[in-house]
């Protein structure tokens, strides 16, 4: 399962493909033209080279991604490497390459640039698929697999070459250690020289190893010292206060550092973070958490975190484009779409992770709410996989779509545990959130398979955790008081809630693919899982919401405005009457009311629909223009034909831009109409004109709209004085 956009535009990566499966369904992708996409097949024969299979490529690229290298930054380390080789073997450039599936990325690089290439084009992808390892190219133009290639004709223009594979543990040829020359060199390279370079690929991929196994122990954090995890754990709970005022740069900032923390190795003495700093984050972080903090205490200890973060000169701090509130609404395009403002939905699971802090505050009076019972709280020791999930929040809110992706998937594979019925609420957040940005890049399927996964396990979960409720908790008092459904909802909770929304998610991809019944069903089963003892209004008002756009596609607008009605109650109730989706509320109720014939009635929520989203979105935003146009529609049939144009003359520069298409063309045609009907045949003639001549380019002069039209124009051109 891939992201629309690719994470290179050079080639597809393994870094695309969430699951084995999706990555094996990959390598086998055949082009709409019928043939095999075979980006990481050789392009010209070599007799020198082992057999590629699938199932070959396919261990391979599994065992490059564990070593999660892929798009990484500079490191020390391997610079040292090749800029050492670039001195001893006196080329000009010397890199390290890790053969991607459809790409090549330069993991270090001295001499050069460029930090990716196509496969197709690299040398590296002949080296390791050489039997013996090595290759030596000592005149590409002399060569029929490389004379014509582009790196050969253009860029750096090679003529030598020398790689020798990276080969790990497991057996598989990642990449390799590369020397490169603009000159030929006749003599290739010598025995001696052949060993060199061999040692070179071995010492990379020692350290490769090292730093995946590194990698693998601190973010299981299985061995951290408890002084690291506890800063790691102080640096995250602070970002979560930040997140939570809207300050991203520095709760990304913080997020960052408790993840650099966790890198440290242990066993090198005292950890790299000050002592004197983890005091003080450490006693912000106390008071931050007091229960009767004032709003003024609370806004001058958030300063004096902030100015530990403070913005190197001339830094900019990307711009929050979500929309926040309750989560799971559907979403719905636009209908005027060219408009400028673009505003990303918010994720259904858009909560950021807590890291349970009772056991560092033990000696302060605390709440006994035990940690199953916290919807988004991880003990400390789970601290590395909800900062991955909140940092790939914060990249979503800065539109970064793909890096959150990344951060997504980084936190699933963390949270991931051995046994297949084992619930963990990080996993099932990062796989719907996953999911919905599939959706949003247009893969419906991918989505659905991906939820549908989820679903699955967490029910099987589920089950088995109402089989072993009793058992488990029979000597708690608290509980043997409750009788057997009140036990269930107790032990169940997180989990149950997790799967309603994982439910809502399904039903957002099946209202996509206009499965209406599906949809609905998906919603309704959704309901039950909601905890009654603690349901927020939230969730069964983004049901209520969906179920009226629902309604409302299978014609039953009755029923829809009835629904859309109860979420608009809801989201008074939850305090969010100026919000940006009580807005999106109200725009669909002046729909259906306009649609059901009560004008009047529909004007107060349209007024009210166009006043919140500028306030939230701009005046330049797209569902601005959507409902500029309705409030045209409606004035229109009101008879208030000078109002009327006024908001279709503002919807075409908000949303149209001056480039026709569709949406424009009904604007216009609505403009039409309101010319026609207060006498100003001449304009009505003009819009009408204009909107023919491009449904006659666009569809065709035997098209049945162009007719219509045409007619129109027709029966107008003699009560405008003009002859046809």
């Amino acid at each position: 399962m891939a992201t629309n956009k690719r994470a290179s535009d050079y080639g597809r990566s393994v870094v695309d493909y969430v699951s084995e499966s999706d990555l094996k369904s990959a390598l086998e992708t055949v082009t709409p033209q019928g043939q095999a996409e075979t980006d990481w097949m050789l392009p010209m024969s070599d007799p020198t080279a082992e057999k590629q299979t699938q199932e070959g490529e396919l261990q391979r690229l599994l065992n490059l991604k564990s070593f999660m290298l892929l798009d990484a930054e500079k490191e020390e380390a391997f610079d040292k490497l090749t800029q050492e080789a670039k001195e001893i073997f006196g080329v000009p450039t010397s890199l390290i390459s890790l053969i991607d599936f459809g790409r090549q990325f330069f993991l270090s690089k001295a001499g050069s640039e460029a930090t990716e290439t196509t496969r197709a084009a690299s040398f590296c992808g002949y080296t390791i698929q050489n039997k013996e390892g090595l290759l030596v190219v000592p005149d590409a133009k002399k060569d029929n697999r490389f004379k014509d290639g582009e790196l050969v004709n253009s860029g750096p223009k090679t003529r030598f070459y020398a790689g020798a594979a990276l080969v790990s543990p497991e057996g598989e040829k990642l990449g390799a250690f590369c020397l490169n020359g603009s000159e030929p060199r006749p003599q290739g390279l010598n025995d001696m020289e052949k060993d060199k370079l061999k040692e070179y690929a071995a010492k990379t991929m020692e350290i490769m190893v090292e730093r995946r196994k590194r990698l693998r122990d601190t973010l299981s954090a299985d061995n951290i010292n408890v002084e690291l995890r506890n800063h790691a754990a102080v640096a995250t709970s602070l970002g979560d206060i930040l997140y939570m005022e809207h300050d991203l740069y520095t709760a990304m900032r913080l997020y960052q550092e408790s993840v650099q923390t966790i890198m440290y190795e242990e066993g090198k003495g005292q950890a790299k973070v000050p002592k004197d700093r983890q005091e003080t984050m450490l006693n912000l972080l106390s008071q931050l958490s007091q229960d009767n903090i004032s709003q003024v205490e609370k806004t001058k200890l958030m300063s004096q975190v902030v100015a530990m973060f403070e913005k190197e000169n001339g830094q900019t701090v990307p711009v929050d484009g979500v929309v926040d509130g309750i989560s799971g609404l559907f979403h719905l395009r636009p209908t005027m779409r060219n408009a400028s403002t673009r505003v990303l939905p918010g994720l259904v699971f858009s909560d950021v992770f807590k890291i349970d802090m009772r056991p560092i505050f033990a000696s302060v009076k605390q709440d006994k709410t035990p940690l199953e019972e916290l919807d988004f709280t991880v003990p400390i020791e789970e601290c590395t996989k909800a900062t991955l999930f909140n940092m790939g929040q914060i990249q979503y809110h800065w539109q970064n779509q793909e890096t959150a992706m990344q951060f997504f998937h980084l936190a699933a594979s963390v949270s991931h545990k051995i046994s297949p019925l084992a619930f963990d609420p990080v996993d099932i957040s990062c796989i719907n959130n996953m999911a919905q940005i599939h959706l949003q890049c247009g893969q419906p399927e991918d989505a659905l398979k991906m939820l549908r996964e989820a679903l699955d396990r967490g029910s099987k979960t589920l089950a088995a955790m109402y089989r072993h409720s009793e058992a488990e908790h029979g000597d708690e008092e608290h509980v043997v008081s409750m009788n057997v459904e009140e036990k269930d909802a107790y032990r169940t909770h997180r989990l149950r809630r997790k799967l309603a929304r994982t439910l809502i998610n399904i039903s957002h991809v099946l209202f996509h693919k206009a499965d209406y019944e599906g949809a609905m069903a998906s919603l309704r089963d959704a309901v039950p899982l909601i905890d009654r003892r603690t349901m927020t209004g939230r969730s069964l008002s983004a049901i209520w919401y969906n179920m009226s756009l629902i309604l409302h596609r299978q014609g039953k607008s009755s029923l829809s405005l009835a629904y859309m009605n109860k979420f608009l109650e809801a989201s008074l109730k939850l305090n969010l009457p100026d919000h940006l989706q009580t807005g999106d509320g109200m725009h669909h109720k002046a729909v259906l009311l306009f649609e059901a014939g009560k004008i009047d009635e529909a004007m107060e929520p349209i007024n009210e629909a166009i006043r919140l989203r500028i306030m939230h979105v701009g005046e330049k935003s797209s569902c601005v223009a959507e409902s500029e146009e309705l409030k045209g529609k409606l004035l229109l049939a009101q008879q208030k034909y000078d109002e009327a144009l006024g908001c279709m003359t503002k919807t075409l520069s908000l949303g149209g831009g001056g480039e026709m298409n569709l949406e424009v063309a009904q604007t216009m045609l609505d403009m039409g109409r309101a010319y026609h009907s207060k006498g100003d045949t001449r304009a009505a003639l003009a819009t009408y004109a204009k909107v023919l001549e491009w449904a006659r380019s666009f569809f065709g002069p035997n098209h049945a709209f162009v007719a219509r039209i045409a007619g129109i124009v027709a029966a107008i051109q003699p009560q405008a004085g003009v002859m046809g």
